[in-house]
């Protein structure tokens, strides 16, 4: 049987091993390094488990993160730095498409592929819209989405090990790709995760192409300064982690 990953417990416990296992804090350091940029206000889209808003609060940032599992703020509540930058971080357990009354931020952020679970157009031109609306003038927006690199069968197939408390582990990824163009792709990855039992989770994401993802942002006002790597290196790839900043018209 299968469920929607980071919706139960068992799955979203071990969201920050795996992690750190396969992004090794990467993005943990391109956020830290964009920090100045952000100004006094952050909203996080995608809020998780955490891992990127606490670092925000901890560099003095009001941070206030939407996040629609509950299993994902459920750990979250539970970390230590959390007492002791509750003056400085609030979550918001909705849908990110449901921005509303949240008021007005300096910058919005996605990490972590948030935005690549919108799955339809609409959906993604909804959620800039109201990103527009809550961006003070000139405010920045950052998305993080993922560039997969297609096999030609269009089946890929990984796999990541690591520890947690329940042991070693590993994380099997079979993903399908769909429609014609690849970049543009949807693709579902159904994830096992072994503790001598398996557990099935599906997962189902929109790829955007670098350059539609530049017209679908300009589109909704807003002015595209760049798009990078993790390493800050002008995007160049063919696969990989993008990341977008943009600013408020």
């Amino acid at each position: 049987m299968s469920s929607n990953y980071f919706s139960d417990s068992f799955s979203a416990e071990l969201y920050d091993y795996w992690m750190k296992a396969s992004w090794q804090d990467t993005d943990i350091a391109f956020w830290t390094q964009l920090s100045p940029q952000l100004g006094p206000r952050v909203l996080i889209l995608g809020f998780g488990t955490g891992r990127v808003g606490l670092l925000l609060a901890e560099l003095k940032h009001e941070v206030v993160g939407v996040e629609r599992e509950a299993a994902m703020l459920e750990v979250f509540s539970r970390k230590k730095l959390v007492e002791k930058l509750r003056t400085r971080i609030s979550t918001v357990h909705r849908d990110i498409v449901a921005l509303s009354e949240l008021g007005t931020f300096s910058a919005i952020i996605a990490p972590v592929w948030s935005f690549d679970y919108l799955i339809t157009k609409e959906q993604q031109k909804i959620c800039l819209v109201n990103c527009y609306r809550q961006l003070i003038p000139e405010g920045v927006l950052v998305l993080n989405t993922w560039i997969p690199d297609v096999p030609e069968e269009r089946v890929a197939h990984r796999q990541l090990l690591f520890d947690s408390p329940y042991g070693r582990m590993s994380r099997e990824f079979e993903s399908y790709f769909f429609e014609a163009e690849p970049l543009e792709a949807r693709h579902c990855t159904f994830t096992i995760i072994s503790t001598g039992e398996k557990r099935h989770y599906l997962t189902v994401q929109r790829h955007t192409a670098p350059t539609e993802l530049s017209h679908l942002l300009q589109e909704n006002s807003f002015l595209v300064s760049g798009q990078c790597d993790f390493n800050y290196h002008p995007w160049d790839h063919l696969w990989g982690n993008l990341c977008t900043v943009a600013r408020k018209a």
